[in-house]
């Protein structure tokens, strides 16, 4: 038995504390927490940047002195505070209710996160590493990770943080969360070794894409489908010999309702490749499903320039008919 942690919260033991999947559906958004961060106002000779960089830090200033509370804040869905950037978890509480009451849990530390709606430990506290040979900063989560897929919350330092040079997926290659950024449908696209992808381990225990994604961490693609004959969950590694792995279209022989409802996820942009999944894969019985008729209206015969080739009275579903069929032109169940 697969021993699959329930959610993309990640154990407090962990570099890294605020991965949590919200609870809220994708697409609803929390509230911009309600304290304003602090902000310098710019040179009088110069005009303020109507639009900052997206690394650029403007509520954490590269200079300046230490503060008694967490008066440097940044948002958790934008950046993380990692063992990468220099900050190690010192301690965590879930009974912790609204961000002022996690400032005062961890009034002894050098950082904190809040975040209400994460599963887990809500008030995170760091300290900072006094071996940490570079700066301390905060990591960027990255084009691979979904913001939908970052728990609402606030980071709050009493020193002020740069922004590490790596994001969040560079430093932990291996997250979950690294998937979340590139998804695709299962019912328009598949993946397959003929697009590079080969499948290297799977699984019929897991119960949800989220599960999935933890269950194939350490592969490069994953494919979660709940409604499948056969295991729900399948992890990929791309072929090596393949320069540019693609997600695969199903094309116009497949027919999308014969198709599971799923989702495929990568840690690296797809791209479609050139080829559908019937032009790859043509002794496929998926590769009937988009052009059937009534076996009540018309049949095939001689006349029409179908020759039988084989038949089985011990096929019991259409489905496998199809399969049973999968090598050759056509084939009629009743």
């Amino acid at each position: 038995a697969i021993n699959i942690a329930p959610t993309d919260a990640i154990p407090t033991t962990s570099p890294v504390q605020d991965t949590a999947i919200p609870t809220i559906p994708p697409g609803n958004t929390e509230p911009t927490p309600t304290q304003p961060a602090p902000t310098q106002p710019p040179p009088t000779n110069q005009p303020t940047p109507a639009n900052p960089p997206p690394t650029a830090l403007p509520v954490m200033l590269p200079t300046g002195p230490a503060s008694e509370t967490f008066d440097f804040e940044l948002s958790m869905k934008s950046y993380s505070l990692t063992t990468a950037g220099g900050f190690d978890v010192a301690t965590s509480s879930d009974t912790i209710n609204s961000q002022s009451e996690c400032r005062t849990f961890c009034a002894e530390n050098d950082a904190m996160r809040y975040a209400s709606n994460v599963i887990g430990d809500k008030c995170v506290c760091y300290s900072r590493n006094p071996e940490f040979s570079s700066s301390y900063c905060a990591s960027l989560w990255g084009s691979q990770v979904a913001s939908t897929a970052v728990a609402s919350g606030t980071i709050g330092s009493k020193q002020p943080i740069g922004s590490c040079e790596s994001d969040f997926c560079q430093d932990f290659p291996n997250e979950a969360l690294c998937f979340t950024g590139n998804s695709l449908s299962l019912r328009e696209y598949t993946l397959d070794s003929a697009g590079g992808f080969d499948l290297a381990v799977s699984s019929d225990l897991v119960n949800s894409d989220s599960e999935c994604r933890i269950f194939c961490k350490d592969y490069d693609a994953t494919r979660y489908a709940s409604s499948v004959v056969g295991d729900k969950c399948i992890c990929y590694t791309t072929n090596a010999t393949t320069t540019v792995p693609c997600a695969m279209p199903w094309g116009d022989q497949v027919l999308s309702s014969s198709v599971a409802s799923g989702t495929i996820f990568s840690k690296t942009p797809f791209t479609t490749c050139s080829a559908d999944f019937c032009t790859a894969n043509p002794n496929t019985g998926l590769c009937f499903t988009a052009n059937e008729l009534s076996l009540r209206d018309y049949t095939l015969t001689i006349a029409g320039g179908y020759t039988l080739a084989t038949s089985s009275n011990s096929v019991s579903s259409e489905l496998e008919c199809r399969g049973f069929c999968a090598e050759y032109d056509a084939m009629r169940y009743a």
